[in-house]
């Protein structure tokens, strides 16, 4: 991917749990960005689509983003001033050069 593809500013929150008033756990958001990178942010190829569909997921864009260790499903992406959940993670070459952050709008894990 050449880096003019990369377009999208996006920033990379991760997932923090707090305690609550009864002791039990808390989900929640960490305040500042983990990371904050550049991405290519795009529509699901049909291939990607019928891999979505066959593993139930309700994938809406790929943000293609150069490697970063320590990425999750257990992060949230903000781009645009949207947040998107990320259901999925590939690294399609696996020389770690270049990661798939499958999402869909939305906040389904924390607040």
């Amino acid at each position: 991917m050449k880096a003019g593809q990369r377009t999208a500013w996006i920033e990379l929150y991760a997932s923090a749990e707090t305690t609550g008033a009864g002791g039990d756990p808390q989900a929640s958001w960490a305040d500042a960005p983990e990371f904050s990178v550049w991405a290519r942010k795009r529509n699901l190829t049909q291939r990607e689509t019928v891999t979505a569909g066959a593993l139930q997921q309700d994938d809406g864009c790929v943000f293609d983003v150069l490697h970063l260790e320590g990425i999750t499903t257990k992060h949230r992406i903000k781009y645009a001033g949207r947040y998107f959940d990320i259901t999925g993670i590939n690294d399609p070459d696996e020389r770690h050069e270049m990661l798939h952050l499958y999402a869909r709008e939305g906040v389904s894990y924390g607040s």
